[in-house]
């Protein structure tokens, strides 16, 4: 395509992603915090059974007896292995949808599924944008669509989940995401374009700098008007105070937390200009890369109580300082062991997606 068809096809795109009117306030697409998780997706790779497994386990076995879950891999030998090994470790078996192609251990980022939009959606990212690596991923997006019967599209965006999180009135998108859209259109107008494909008003996060390349890992959707937002400084004090060991992986010390901790007060005020309540959880950053967080965590409302799947790392004044932010706003706190796999750059949230919730009833009064 010539220099001239491009910029004519981009000034085609901008244009109508600004035409076109704003979608109208209405139930969100996955809507964290206040519903029920209905259906839950997670990948199992091969290479790395011996960290994640547990980590499945102990999510699979937490989560309510009436949780669908799925479970996709790439191939039948790796089906073969995984119904092995739950079989041996006496392990809830889940339905299995076997893709025949290599696959991540991250469900989160080649997905969104619009369970509460008026038509069930699987979303995925520009195909030509996703690396090789994780190609893969594309595949079991489409195959849950085929299975679920729901349709399955792609949209002229680039993402990955872990960027995007979603309150019943708005989505949260990090402003990395919108920036890697840039190169095709205006930052308007790629705003635009999410907020018309996710059916909700968009917030785009960390304008002035972000913590992390994905939005989850330092922030939580809590409810409408409740976001938790990691805070270097509770971890630097936690630090100081001898809070045990940590996962070797990294080095944590108190000066980088508060370096960072600039960076959290910019997407703090972000949110504050929005009018919503920012609650502060304890979050370690480390000098070559690494995070602690507490963050990246699943949350759903059942029976009228909001539930926490929290991350922890085997650091006790850390991880009861964590559940204790999210305990004094009302949430049941349900830790999930993921120590072993913190080294690979995610946890609760990042290994799981949603694909459907269920609207949550709370029990009736008794009169």
């Amino acid at each position: 395509m010539s220099k001239l068809s491009t910029t004519f096809l981009s000034a085609l795109l901008l244009v109508g992603a600004l035409l076109a009117p704003l979608p109208a306030q209405r139930p969100a697409p996955f809507p964290e915090g206040e519903a029920a998780i209905e259906h839950l997706l997670l990948h199992y790779a091969k290479p790395s059974e011996d960290g994640w497994l547990p980590v499945y386990a102990g999510l699979v076995n937490a989560l309510p007896a009436d949780v669908r879950v799925t479970v996709a891999v790439g191939d039948e030998e790796e089906r073969e292995q995984l119904v092995a090994l739950l079989r041996q470790f006496h392990l809830r078996m889940p339905e299995l949808l076997c893709v025949d192609v290599p696959i991540t251990p991250w469900a989160r980022d080649r997905m969104l599924a619009l369970s509460g939009a008026s038509s069930a959606t699987i979303l995925t990212p520009r195909g030509e944008h996703v690396a090789d690596g994780y190609a893969g991923d594309l595949a079991v997006a489409h195959g849950l669509a085929e299975k679920l019967l729901r349709v399955s599209a792609t949209m002229q965006l680039e993402f990955e989940g872990g960027d995007v999180l979603c309150s019943s009135e708005r989505v949260f998108v990090g402003h990395a995401t919108i920036v890697n859209n840039t190169a095709r259109l205006e930052e308007r107008a790629v705003v635009r374009m999410f907020a018309q494909m996710l059916q909700s008003a968009i917030v785009v996060v960390g304008r002035q700098g972000t913590p992390h390349e994905h939005a989850d890992m330092y922030l939580t959707v809590l409810d409408d008007k409740t976001v938790a937002l990691g805070c270097p400084a509770s971890g630097a004090a936690l630090l100081r105070q001898n809070s045990g060991p940590l996962p070797a992986f990294d080095t944590w010390d108190e000066q980088g937390q508060a370096d960072f901790e600039r960076t959290y007060e910019g997407v703090r005020l972000e949110l504050l200009r929005q009018g919503l309540r920012v609650v502060r959880v304890p979050i370690v950053h480390g000098i070559e890369g690494g995070v602690l967080t507490w963050n990246n965590c699943l949350v759903e409302r059942r029976a009228g109580v909001r539930r926490v799947y929290m991350p922890s790392y085997g650091a006790p004044a850390l991880d009861e300082a964590a559940a204790a932010a999210f305990q004094a706003n009302g949430c049941e706190v349900i830790p999930i062991d993921v120590a072993e796999i913190a080294a690979d750059g995610g946890t609760v949230r990042c290994l799981t997606n949603v694909v459907a919730w269920r609207r949550d009833a709370a029990p009736r009064a008794r009169s």
